[in-house]
Formats: C-alpha cells, sequence, structure tokens
C-alpha cells in the first residue's frame, strides 16, 4: 500500500493547479447555503433538497462542515476533493489488487484512473463533489464486496460490513450508485475464494443489508417529500436516437476522449451526422451484450468489470428522460473505474503476450493521451468566463453556457453584451421571432419547445419558469439600454409564459411609468403587491407615483413597508 499512497499523492498534485479555481457555476448557490438546504443546520441537510431537487444529503452535509470549517473559500473545498479524489485512487489500487492479482496492474489501474479526462469536472469544480464523493465510498464498497467474495470466516464478514456500510453512504450521496446493488450477488459468482468454500445461495443472502440500504434511502426522500422534477418524454424514435448517440458519447468519452467532447452538455456534435451516431451506439451496446456473455464463460472478473461500466451508464445515457442536461462528462466518472481496471488488465495481458517493452509503451500512450487531455480540460474551470467560453466553443449549442454569459455581463451592467447571448439562446429554445408577446404562450405549450427548454436549462427546473427568467433577463437588458418599448414586450411575454410574478409585474409597472402612463404603471404595482405580499419593489415603484400625485402619506406609508421587506 505504500505504492498507492505515492500514487494518491501523484493524483494530488496532478491536480493541485485547480485549487486556484474561484466559484463557477452551482458553487455560488452552494456557498451561500440555497443549495444545502439553507445552511442552517446540519439536520437540514438530511431534510431538505440538495439544488432544490435531489436527495443527497451526505454532499449537503459535506459542503456544510467545508462552511463552518473555513467559511467560503474555494481553496480549501477544492482540497477536500482532491483529498476524496486521491482515496478513491488507493480505493482503485485496492480493487485492482484483489481482481488482477497482479501488484504492477493494480497500480497502472490507479494511475490511468488518477489522470482520466472525466475526472477532470468531478474534482477540478468545487460542485462535482457529488462525483469524487460517491465514488469514494463506491470504490471502497467494491473493495469490501470482492475482498469478502475472496474470504471466509470472520473477515468476509469484516468485509462484508465495510463493504455495506460504504453502499449505504454512496446512495445517500447519490442515487445513481443505487445501480450497483446488481454486482452484490455476482461478485460472489465471479471471484471465488482462495481458500475454503463458498456456501451455496449465499451470494442472495448477502444481497439482503444492501438492499436494506436502498429501501432506506427511498423512504428518507419520500419521507421528506422532495420535489420531483417533471419528466417530458420524448417521441419513441427521439428518445432513441438520443440514447444511441449519448451510449456513442460516453464510450468516446471513457476510451478516446477529446477536448471538444468534453466540454459537451448537448448531443449537438452528433446530430447533424444523422442517424448514424445512433447506430453505432446501439452497435456499442450490442457488443456490450455480447462481450459480457462471452466473458462471462471464459473470465468473470472481466464480465463484473463491463456489467460495472455498464450498471454506471445505464441511469445517464437518456434511455429515459433525464431532468436536465443530454450529456455531462462528470457523469462517466463512475463508469472510469470498470474502464481503468479493464485497461489495466488488457496492458497486462499484452506483456504476457508480446513481452514488456511493448506493454509499456501502451501504458505509457494512455497515461500521456489521457493525462494530456485531462490537463487541457482541468483550467477550463478556473474561472466562469473560461468554463463557458470554452462549452460555447466545442459546443455553440449549449444553453447553459449562452445563459450564464448573458447572467455574468448583465450582473456587470454590459447589456449590449448579454443581449445577443439571451437573443440566440431564445431563438435556439422557441424559434427565430416567435417570442413576442403575442405568440410565445402558445409556443412555449408545445411539447418539443417544453423537452428544449427542460433539457438545456442546466437544473432541474419547470420550463416555463426557465423561459419566463429568460424573457425577463431581455427585458432587463433592453430597459438598462433605455429601450423602454423592447423592454416592456420582453416583460409582457415573461407574464404571458409565467401569469403572477411579482418581479415581472414590477417590471411591467416600471416600464408604464417611464413611458408616462402613472395609471397603468400604479395598476401594475398594485398587481404585483398582491401577487407577493413580501416585495419591495413594487412598493418602491409605487410610492414614486404617489409622491408625484402629491399622496405623500400614501406614499411614506409604502416606502416604510418597503423597508420592512425581507431583502432577497
Amino acid at each position: 500500500m505504500l505504492l498507492a499512497g505515492i500514487l494518491a499523492l501523484c493524483a494530488v498534485g496532478f491536480y493541485l493547479p485547480a485549487l486556484r479555481g474561484a466559484l463557477v457555476w452551482d458553487d455560488h448557490m452552494i456557498v451561500s447555503g440555497e443549495a444545502i438546504g439553507g445552511g442552517r443546520s446540519a439536520a437540514a441537510c438530511f431534510t431538505q433538497p440538495f439544488l432544490f431537487f435531489y436527495y443527497r444529503p451526505l454532499v449537503s452535509l459535506s459542503f456544510w462542515l467545508d462552511l463552518r470549517l473555513w467559511g467560503a473559500s474555494p481553496v480549501h473545498m477544492h482540497m477536500v476533493n482532491l483529498l476524496l479524489h486521491a482515496g478513491s485512487v488507493v480505493g482503485v489500487v485496492a480493487l485492482g489488487r484483489h481482481i488482477l492479482c497482479d501488484r504492477w496492474a493494480a497500480l497502472l489501474a490507479g494511475a490511468l484512473f488518477a489522470v482520466h479526462p472525466v475526472m477532470g469536472g468531478s474534482v477540478a469544480w468545487i460542485g462535482g463533489r457529488t462525483d469524487t464523493l460517491s465514488i469514494f465510498f463506491v470504490v471502497w464498497c467494491l473493495v469490501g464486496l470482492v475482498a469478502a467474495a475472496r474470504s471466509v470466516g470472520d473477515s468476509r464478514s469484516l468485509w462484508l460490513a465495510l463493504s455495506v456500510a460504504s453502499f449505504t453512504l454512496a446512495v445517500f450521496t447519490k442515487e445513481q450508485t443505487a445501480a450497483i446493488l446488481l454486482l452484490v450477488p455476482l461478485a460472489f459468482l465471479c471471484f471465488r475464494p482462495t481458500r475454503g468454500v463458498s456456501l451455496p445461495g449465499g451470494h442472495w443472502f448477502a444481497m439482503l443489508p444492501y438492499g436494506v440500504a436502498v429501501v432506506f434511502f427511498v423512504a428518507m426522500g419520500v419521507f421528506v417529500s422532495l420535489p420531483r422534477p417533471a419528466l417530458l418524454p420524448a417521441p419513441p424514435i427521439e428518445q432513441a436516437m438520443r440514447a444511441g448517440q449519448s451510449i456513442l458519447a460516453y464510450a468516446l468519452m471513457l476510451v478516446a476522449p477529446w477536448p471538444r467532447l468534453m466540454s459537451a452538455v448537448t448531443l449537438a456534435p452528433f446530430e447533424h451526422l444523422g442517424a448514424w451516431p445512433a447506430l453505432v451506439g446501439f452497435g456499442l451496446a450490442v457488443a456490450w451484450v455480447a462481450g459480457v456473455a462471452v466473458a462471462w464463460r471464459r473470465r468473470r472478473e472481466v464480465a463484473w468489470l463491463l456489467l460495472l461500466c455498464g450498471l454506471a451508464l445505464g441511469p445517464v445515457v437518456n434511455l429515459v428522460p433525464l431532468p436536465f442536461l443530454l450529456l455531462a462528462p462528470y457523469r462517466a466518472s463512475l463508469a472510469c473505474v470498470a474502464v481503468a481496471l479493464m485497461a489495466a488488465g488488457l496492458v497486462t495481458g499484452a506483456s504476457r503476450r508480446w513481452g514488456g517493452a511493448p506493454a509499456a509503451a501502451l501504458a505509457a500512450c494512455a497515461l500521456l493521451g489521457w493525462g494530456g487531455v485531462a490537463v487541457a480540460g482541468m483550467g477550463v474551470w478556473a474561472s466562469e468566463p473560461q468554463l463557458y467560453r470554452s462549452m460555447l466553443r466545442w459546443d455553440p449549442a449549449c444553453g447553459v453556457a449562452r445563459y450564464n454569459l448573458a447572467r455574468n455581463a448583465m450582473l456587470q451592467q454590459r447589456w449590449s453584451e448579454a443581449l445577443p447571448h439571451l437573443g440566440v439562446l431564445l431563438d435556439s429554445l422557441v424559434g427565430a421571432g416567435q417570442w413576442e408577446p403575442d405568440r410565445i404562450a402558445a409556443v412555449a405549450g408545445r411539447p418539443e419547445v417544453r423537452r428544449r427548454l427542460q433539457q438545456g436549462q442546466g437544473s432541474a427546473g419547470r420550463p416555463e419558469e426557465y423561459l419566463a427568467l429568460l424573457l425577463g433577463q431581455v427585458g432587463a437588458a433592453r430597459s438598462g439600454l433605455s429601450d423602454i418599448a423592447g423592454a416592456e414586450r420582453a416583460f409582457l411575454a415573461a407574464d404571458a409564459v409565467k401569469p403572477r410574478s411579482a418581479e415581472t409585474l414590477g417590471w411591467l409597472g416600471y416600464c408604464a411609468a417611464q413611458r408616462g402612463d402613472t395609471a397603468e404603471a400604479e395598476r401594475r404595482y398594485l398587481r404585483a403587491i398582491q401577487a407577493d405580499t413580501g416585495s419591495a419593489g413594487p412598493r418602491r415603484g409605487l410610492s414614486v407615483i404617489y409622491f408625484g400625485q402629491g399622496r405623500y402619506t400614501e406614499a411614506r406609508r409604502l416606502t416604510q413597508e418597503a423597508e420592512a421587506c425581507p431583502r432577497p
């Protein structure tokens, strides 16, 4: 294990540049506590959703501890991710010793896992904690499981206890890990004890505590009544095309990654090629099934690793609609464990067949190739402009990048820079010229538009809320450029998509006041106050109108109420 520890330190050194990374994407909500149940207490991490929709209490708890220990320090949060990755590297080496039964092959597996490009987003991004933490628990769950399958007596019980505890923690970290439950009985069929015998049927008995952990996780999620995203199924042909393209995309990410694919969050790089990517993807799925069947007869440990890879990717390849984003490289992180082990086994087999020199060359090519792509991709997480510009460079259809570039520009009041991004994004989502007030309500209700909105927004929210947000930002940007007529059209469109929003009504009141229609402005401000009794903006706007009309008592009352409103 000394060599494994040295390898883990090398993995930390490999990712040290990530310590300079700033807060990006979801990190702001995590640091503010908004994404972790408000950040009020450790108990809130178990009773409130992570990022508003997911029951991942241990992820929330880890960030809550970060904030309590060293505040909103990106450096320390990055360091936790690096240490978790280092612990996973040691776990992969230990898993390799039990499966490959070769010390050098196990070390190579750990090295390949350490530098694989799909781990870049998980390790170099603070929000990637979900994957670094879940993989840490899964790897040690698998170590305990395989070691238990190869042991007898008391040692088997101890290894199983480690495995069950790690599996329970993994499930409460990320729901995707529950799929490896199916590997538990198969482990006892694939890996035999080095001495003694296994009891018939023991593999099914061993599965029981793992199943209890999954049931407990589901029961907790139901008990706290977490919100569930409304999945929008596509027509069967379209969903099948997405699934085939996704299988191909993740296969390439794991075996032959390149920068464009590692920055993609849509399937646009494949869609323009027609049906071929989907057909190739399904061909790979058939090859995977055949590989499992053949390996089951010849080398069951390979079959088990192939199943691990398939079970890790199964929930994310769009076989069923996902709540947001069609593609994300970090979703393949768990499958990387199996790929690293199989690649190391392949190199070991090559060394036996062809000699040490060709095998060493093969290992060096894999390490340098994967490591080079990982180093290139690590830098994009250094700042938000770098991240979103990289996404947009390699994936022009990336709505997440355009939205966030526009948002950052608006925060700095660079209105003319934000508007083009918002315009292109809205055109791609609802159609060019279709987001005017008299058309948007009908267009936004179309199933294909709702699917594009949900899949492109980067969070598991309601499609109409995302569309109304985009339209509201267009209105705010136009207002900043003194285009009051254009701003009012955008806010009217937002109101048509999501009626009775206090913020939208308040802006509409502002637009009416700017063009001198005080009666309409008063009506809209009153509607905004009625929609949200705790909103300060409409009260301030209405107080200005009342003051101009000489209604000083009412203006003073509204100003006092605005001051008493909670600050957003």
